[in-house]
């Protein structure tokens, strides 16, 4: 035992030699004599030095020894593929359960859906996907090992999980595995995926069905039913692939307009097969309405349209991109609303590729050298003479005499695009501006006019006249250009009410279980991208909500969401004036089948698992022999214990009593 100082010990001795000889002066002073003055001279001292203590926070410091039990956390796999396997696993490992949960060495958990403290309840294995890595397990694990001396963690599991990188138990606990049954040899076959393709080369739509096969089986073929409402569409025929292999078969369907599709894909069942989990699946698909989507119609690759379609894709706008006279019949001017053409016409545009183009009311061309001028008047009613092409490589500067607007070099004149408000952009007068306006300039020369629009009520036809558009882009460090081609993008479109909201679904489909997320700009009312947009996600169908993040460039949120079925997102965002705009996404949680794809345990896997978090895997059948071993350990931990003088109230109590006896005494002694 030993006693603690907040400050030097000597520092504490030199002040009570100092209080006492101060209080001995005072003493001599107040003329007392007897044992009145040494009994109100003890008084004061003590009184003084116990003030004095509080300042040093003395503490008595022990060191002992504790006996503590040696635990183990033992965690229940309680997912619908561990009753799949063999049907005496689920009664051994319930076993296993009630011969531990009684027991001191070992606390009992689940996890599936997500990881609980089994206290008393019972194992249901009927969960329909498996999480074991999340935050919360890993927190629980730490804050165990901390306060119940856990000192290794002990899986029981067939080690199928939902997600492919989920079984980590990130931590410094050793991890054991007891594994179930093994992967038999009993047939089963199952659909690994489903590949949508639309338009191939012109063709017509179609999926692709990959099927993969594990075990034996006398059967040769396989049928797959396709669904549609419950109605049989079709069936398909294959052959059975070698054990552990794949093989696809494909189909066309019948094209859908604007709106949802739902089709199932059903693998009959085959002989002794027990695992009909895996042998369907759902295929939801979502056409977007044609105001929303976009045709780019380019001579071929290039510069030009991959900066462009990279700069579209980051402003969350969706499209289509198509080479000149390569697409197919399949490909309708309805189901779009806009078209933007780089360096086509060309001279080899045949006339498919011309009536296409005719047939679209709101067009932007960007011409290059590559342009034909002949057809290109001859699509735009003609009206317009560029005697250059634009020197649009420099950068692209703000117009601050404006009210937001873009511009590559300054001049006086403002114009406002129509259906643009307070989009502001700088033109110069040039000849015949009765057909065609200029948007956007680069020297004071009307012939080097970059960007023209032609007036109409019923079209919106732009052209683009830059030499090279990706050097513009490229140039453009403040993303101003990546801005104005933004506003034109919307200008183009149909609807020209164009959601400022373009936070879209990451998928149209998930599995149940997995985190839906959504991602994407937010736009001001001059269609500019905010980063402080107060924005929330919420789920129709649910009370489920969550906060839109600004991650730098895009809003971001997560949902977790384990059932099943159609769901809405309600995307709510609110506007300085008090008001909101709102956005409805649909998308669809399918059925789990990622836990149950395949049965039985890969003792390969879950061996390499536990011998690299320093543990060992065991089979079902020698698990009460390796928890016996585990079991009644105890472990000596050394402790310190630490007793506050001064902190606690009798100490208070006792200095409490010392002053008002002094005072008392003086009162007594009616001294002052």
């Amino acid at each position: 035992m030993i006693i603690e100082f907040k400050y030097p010990g000597i520092f504490l001795a030199a002040l009570i030699v100092l209080i006492f000889f101060a209080v001995r002066f005072y003493s001599a002073n107040d003329g007392m004599t007897g044992w009145t003055k040494r009994i109100l001279f003890a008084l004061k001292f003590l009184f003084l030095a116990m003030i004095a203590l509080l300042i040093f926070s003395p503490e008595i410091v022990r060191t002992g020894v504790r006996t503590v039990p040696e635990r183990h956390l033992v965690m229940f796999d309680d997912s619908r593929s561990m009753a799949l396997n063999n049907p005496a696993d689920t009664v051994m490992i319930n076993d296993i359960y009630e011969s531990i949960k009684n027991d001191d060495s070992f606390i009992s958990s689940s996890f599936g859906k997500t990881t609980e403290i089994l206290n008393d309840s019972y194992l249901s294995f009927a969960d329909s996907f498996t999480i074991i890595s999340d935050g919360y397990t890993e927190r629980m694990t730490e804050d165990l090992a901390e306060s119940q001396n856990v000192r290794s963690i002990i899986l029981v599991t067939d080690g199928n999980f939902t997600v492919a990188d989920n079984f980590t138990l990130k931590g410094s606990l050793p991890v054991n595995v007891v594994y179930s049954s093994v992967r038999s040899d009993d047939p089963d076959i199952y659909i690994e995926d489903l590949i949508y393709e639309n338009d191939p080369d012109g063709k017509d739509s179609y999926f692709t069905v990959k099927t993969g096969f594990t075990g034996q089986s006398s059967e040769k073929e396989f049928l797959i039913d396709i669904l549609e409402n419950g109605k049989v569409l079709k069936t398909l025929k294959g052959k059975i692939p070698e054990k552990g292999s794949f093989t696809s078969v494909r189909t066309e369907l019948p094209d859908f307009k604007n709106g949802t599709r739902e089709t199932e894909f059903v693998i009959g069942k085959l002989k002794e097969e027990k695992n009909t989990y895996n042998n369907k699946k759902t295929a939801y698909q979502k056409k977007d309405p044609a105001a929303e989507r976009i045709l780019i119609v380019s001579k071929g690759p290039s510069f030009d349209l991959a900066f462009l379609t990279k700069m579209l894709r980051i402003g969350g706008y969706r499209f289509t991109s198509v080479y000149e006279n390569a697409f197919g019949d399949s490909l309708k001017a309805s189901d779009f609303g806009s078209l933007i053409a780089i360096g086509s016409p060309s001279i080899k545009a045949d006339a498919r590729t011309i009536e296409l183009m005719k047939k679209f009311s709101s067009r932007l061309f960007f011409i290059t050298r590559s342009t034909d001028r002949i057809k290109l008047s001859s699509l735009t009613g003609g009206g317009f003479d560029f005697r250059a092409f634009s020197d649009s490589e420099g950068r692209l500067s703000e117009n601050t005499g404006g009210e937001g607007g873009y511009l590559l070099t300054r001049s006086s004149q403002p114009v406002i695009l129509d259906g643009l408000p307070d989009i502001v952009y700088n033109q110069m007068f040039i000849a015949d501006e009765k057909t065609y306006r200029p948007l956007l300039l680069i020297s004071p020369s009307s012939k080097t006019a970059a960007l023209y629009k032609k007036n109409g009520i019923k079209e919106c036809l732009l052209l683009a006249n830059f030499s090279s558009f990706w050097k513009a882009a490229f140039n453009d460090p403040d993303e101003h250009f990546s801005n104005l081609m933004f506003n034109i993008a919307d200008l183009l479109s149909a609807d020209r009410s164009f959601d400022r909201i373009r936070v879209n679904t990451q998928k149209e489909q998930y599995y149940s279980g997995e985190k839906a997320a959504f991602k994407g700009p937010i736009l001001d009312s001059k269609l500019e991208p905010v980063s402080k947009a107060e924005a929330v996600v919420s789920i129709s169908e649910s009370s489920l909500s969550a906060p839109l993040i600004f991650n730098g460039r895009d809003y971001f949120a997560e949902l977790y969401i384990d059932k099943p079925g159609k769901y809405t997102a309600k995307i709510i965002v609110k506007e300085d004036g008090g008001g909101e705009i709102k956005k409805l996404i649909p998308f669809r949680i399918v059925e789990n089948d990622l836990e149950t794809r395949l049965i039985g345990t890969d003792t390969s896997f879950v061996k390499n698992f536990a011998s690299s978090r320093k543990g060992t895997a065991v089979p079902l059948s020698g698990a009460a022999e390796f928890l016996d071993l585990r079991r009644g350990k105890t472990e000596e931990i050394s402790e310190i214990e630490r007793t506050d003088i001064t902190g606690n109230k009798y100490f208070f109590i006792i200095m409490a009593l010392v002053f008002i006896s002094e005072l008392a005494l003086r009162k007594y002694k009616d001294l002052s």
